[in-house]
């Protein structure tokens, strides 16, 4: 297989007149294919000029624009790894993700040139500090873009690595190959029938997985990007105006951003009715605002996609309807086609319906590991399977085939003995009504842990409201012993809860004499 034929096959090789429709949409800024195929052989030469060959990784401390998304394909096409990062990090995370990745290059605009310099002081490796060219810059129009381009890239090169949050520990970098994305692409494009008449909107930032369908996915369809970059997810009447200005026709996103859209966006007062399918991952999608946004948003498809960042998308379940009032949680599905998906015992056996065990996940879109990590890649292997990879995660199937998640291994906790599941908590103030968002955690030691609830309500809600609501859904020891209503719950530059920053206000809260667990993030 040839470079052409991986990632960024379809912006080389667009179909018969797709060379002129849109690409890239951000503000006022619109490139069409042809824009983006020309800068990205443009930034691919400016790469190799200064020495970015095949397999070299190179840091992308970028900000979310057009530009960016080239200078991706460009790394691709050179046969080097992209890893991307969040240009508002501080030169200190930054330096964390430099020390693990051991990159050739780091790319940063002129601005955040000297927080890129910091982040490498004090570490081992050397990498050179390249200085993005700005936009309008003639730098790249006087280079010889088809010298020597593309490289020889093969399936099982690493194309990315994406780094996980690390909220509670050091952050690990998933490795993803040319195979691994492509095969996650070729089934989205076909699952949900994207074309080149489709407008994807890109909420999630570039080192989360989920911007994958939005970038890549899209240009394998032919269709447009319409960019949110860090400014506008902050206001989400914006973005549901851009929706409608721009009449996007596919959302995906943490179920979070949905929230902010539905609490924020006025979504009754636009138009959005180009919007025909709304996908969500990352994290459990409470059922009170589902509901909501669903009946905001009547006769649209919705999806649950569940799998980590180590899977991409592994299960799907797209909603019939409107979650009913008996309805608890909402399963996430049955195995897309690409992958092989099993629920396992702690010997490795596969469990009967009804029965929880592990999510384990095997096939071609399962990385080769964490970069630099061969001991805790192996770790998360099953049964010896190079292909496979034991999520952590609890699930086990329903009546009809579905795939339920109970939660994750670090979730469960013992109270007074007592099994107890910190997403069942949630799952229960959620549905409590006046209760927008929340999220359990586990306090104290051995026969002194107890659980605390951080609550976000629409209104003022009483704390005994919370406690008899709990009491009639969960047995007593799983019902929390304080509730600590808040402004907002924090969240991971991913836009998924951020428990050490929850962990942290807990122990504000008591003085610091609290221990906290709140469990791990994917």
């Amino acid at each position: 297989m040839s470079t052409l034929e991986l990632i960024h096959g379809p912006l080389l090789l667009p179909r018969p007149g797709q060379l002129d429709r849109p690409a890239l949409i951000h503000g006022s800024t619109r490139w069409s294919y042809r824009n983006l195929r020309a800068r990205s052989f443009a930034i691919a030469a400016w790469l190799r000029e200064r020495g970015v060959r095949r397999q070299d990784r190179v840091v992308l401390s970028l900000p979310k624009r057009p530009a960016t998304v080239a200078s991706l394909h460009a790394l691709l096409m050179l046969g080097a790894i992209a890893v991307p990062a969040d240009a508002r990090w501080p030169a200190r995370r930054l330096s964390r993700l430099i020390a693990d990745a051991g990159p050739r290059a780091i790319l940063t605009p002129p601005e955040k040139a000297a927080t890129a310099e910091a982040s490498v002081d004090g570490t081992a490796h050397s990498p050179q500090i390249l200085v993005f060219p700005e936009e309008d810059s003639p730098g790249l129009d006087q280079i010889d873009s088809h010298a020597n381009l593309p490289a020889a890239v093969e399936p099982d090169d690493v194309a990315l690595i994406l780094y996980t949050s690390g909220t509670t520990s050091a952050p690990k970098g998933v490795t993803l190959t040319h195979r691994n994305v492509t095969s996650f692409l070729a089934w989205a494009v076909r699952e949900f029938h994207l074309t080149d008449q489709d407008r994807l909107v890109s909420h999630a930032p570039f080192h989360f997985d989920l911007s994958t369908l939005d970038l890549f996915g899209a240009a394998r369809a032919g269709a447009s990007t319409l960019l949110l970059d860090e400014t506008a997810v902050m206001f989400p009447a914006h973005v549901a105006q851009l929706i409608a200005d721009e009449k996007a026709t596919v959302w995906y996103s943490v179920p979070s951003a949905l929230i902010q859209l539905l609490n924020r966006g006025s979504l009754r007062d636009r138009d959005l009715s180009s919007l025909r399918l709304v996908l969500f991952a990352g994290e459990v999608f409470p059922l009170p605002p589902l509901r909501q946004l669903m009946k905001a948003l009547p006769d649209r498809e919705f999806a649950n996609l569940y799998g980590p960042t180590e899977t991409n998308v592994c299960t799907c379940y797209r909603l019939p309807g409107i979650p009913g009032p008996e309805e608890r949680d909402l399963p996430i599905g049955k195995p897309c086609e690409h992958l092989q998906v099993e629920v396992l015992n702690e010997k490795g056996e596969n469990v009967p319906p009804g029965e929880q065990g592990e999510i384990v996940v095997a096939g071609v879109a399962v990385t080769p590991g964490y970069w630099g990590k061969r001991e805790e890649s192996e770790a998360c292997r099953s049964r010896g399977n190079p292909a496979s990879y034991r999520t952590g995660d609890f699930a086990y199937l329903d009546s009809q085939g579905d795939l339920r998640f109970l939660g994750r291994r670090d979730e469960q906790v013992k109270i007074r003995g007592h099994r107890t599941e910190l997403s069942e908590v949630d799952g229960v103030l959620a549905s409590c009504p006046g209760v927008s968002e929340c999220k359990t955690l586990v306090t104290g030691e051995g026969t002194s842990k107890t659980l605390v609830a951080f609550v976000v309500t629409r209104s003022e809600v009483d704390t005994r409201a919370l406690r008899r609501h709990c009491l009639h859904w969960l047995p007593r020891h799983a019902v929390p012993s304080s509730f600590l209503q808040i402004d907002a719950l924090p969240r991971t530059g991913t836009g998924k809860i951020d428990r050490e920053a929850l962990c942290g206000r807990l122990r504000e809260s008591t003085g610091g004499q609290d221990k906290s667990d709140g469990g791990s993030t994917k």
